[in-house]
């Protein structure tokens, strides 16, 4: 799951743990457990200016980089979560996600490790 802020995330626990709650056949039970957790990444004005970088980056490159703010389930969200500029799926193309059948693209190494270094070239030139 993925929420919007920490608001968001107790309002859905809550209503889960409600549902759990309701026994709707004899002899059955339900149980929720979370093993593992992330903090909500919020869309920010700082993550902005990055979003424009990388994709004028990309644009230069003759790539293209599709922006989309998912909210993230990775370790960037501890940064995204306390306001540090953040950006999240930079690395190689990908397919089948979060699952036992998830790959890379081999294909896509090259150019996502020029798009990378060319993006931290331009980011230090505008420190």
């Amino acid at each position: 799951m993925r929420w919007k802020d920490d608001t968001h995330q107790q309002i859905i626990l809550k209503k889960i743990s409600e549902i759990i709650a309701t026994n709707h056949q004899a002899d059955c039970s339900s149980e929720f457990e979370i093993l593992n957790s992330r903090p909500a990444m919020p869309y920010t004005g700082r993550n902005g200016k990055l979003i424009e970088l990388i994709t004028k980056t990309a644009q230069d490159l003759g790539q293209q980089i599709p922006t989309e703010h998912r909210r993230g389930t990775s370790d960037a969200n501890f940064f995204g979560s306390v306001d540090i500029p953040t950006l999240d799926g930079l690395g190689p193309l990908s397919d089948h996600d979060h699952t036992e059948n998830e790959y890379i693209k081999i294909s896509s190494l090259y150019e996502r490790t020029l798009l990378l270094a060319v993006f931290l070239l331009n980011y230090a030139k505008n420190l």
